[in-house]
């Protein structure tokens, strides 16, 4: 929660859904497998599109934010303002991918895979 108390103003830290944005990426940062990362993921989308977090606008030096995006700006200023938070949660989301946190390794082991395949396919036919 520091984190994002961290890129809010004083006022906006009582809000009563903003736990749940703490739970959401903790668990998606904190996934050691596959499914749990999809579901957090999941969790995560569905939170950020569960409507408005105040009944007025939150307005930031930058941009105003109306009540269809203000969860969505919400956590792209908690990113912003602390990068190894955001450094996580992209190492998250590469692993879903299969990238280098996911075990680039295993990706590319099923990359061989497939291309023995094709070959003995090729050389059949």
């Amino acid at each position: 929660m520091g984190c994002i108390h961290a890129a809010l103003p004083p006022s906006r830290h009582q809000q009563k859904n903003l736990p749940g944005l703490a739970r959401r990426l903790s668990a998606l940062i904190h996934a050691d497998h596959l499914p749990d990362r999809m579901d957090a993921w999941l969790s995560l989308n569905a939170w950020l599109s569960g409507g408005k977090l105040w009944d007025d606008v939150y307005i930031d030096s930058a941009d105003v934010h109306g009540s269809a995006t203000q969860r969505f700006a919400v956590l792209m200023d908690v990113l912003a303002a602390n990068p190894p938070l955001a450094a996580a949660l992209r190492r998250a989301l590469r692993a879903i991918g299969g990238g280098k946190a996911a075990g680039g390794q295993r990706q590319r082991h099923q990359q061989k895979g497939a291309a023995a395949m094709l070959h003995g396919f090729k050389r059949r036919h």
